[in-house]
């Protein structure tokens, strides 16, 4: 059975950690950050996917989806989408109406859940200090 919780305690966020370091091993860890929201989807005690967002830091009325990752063993089961859905819920219930994110150009799965979600790609206005060539950025009225 897969559940899914907000993450908030000192275990949680050591297995946050964790399994960023198996799902994304060239990225240095993310915390979760203050004001934003941090899910994760577990498998029995083990958690297997995770999302965070926090309020954007450029753009008004904007969630940045700011870090994702499942596990491989866990991948292809439409659980990245849901946790875009999960956070998308989180920003409308704190007044946001857009969201913006980004990907690695290697990264078509990501791309195409982020389709499937209803996001769009574009060139940020702000290219300081994040906006980068070899990403793709993405974003969505909610």
């Amino acid at each position: 059975m897969i559940t899914v919780t907000r993450i908030t305690g000192p275990k949680q966020k050591a297995a946050l950690r964790e399994l960023q370091l198996i799902c994304l091993p060239n990225d240095t860890p993310a915390d979760c950050d203050r004001g934003g929201c941090a899910f994760a989807l577990y498998h029995g005690k083990q958690m297997i996917a995770f999302g965070l967002a926090r309020k954007s830091r450029g753009y008004k009325q904007t969630m940045y989806l700011s870090r994702a990752g499942v596990h491989p063993d866990y991948r292809g089961r439409g659980f990245q989408r849901e946790l875009i859905a999960l956070r998308e819920d989180w920003a409308r219930k704190h007044g946001l109406k857009y969201s913006i994110t980004d990907t690695a150009n290697s990264s078509t799965s990501s791309m195409q859940s982020l389709i499937d979600m209803g996001y769009r790609p574009y060139w940020p206005i702000q290219v300081k200090p994040w906006a980068l060539r070899e990403s793709v950025y993405w974003k969505k009225t909610l």
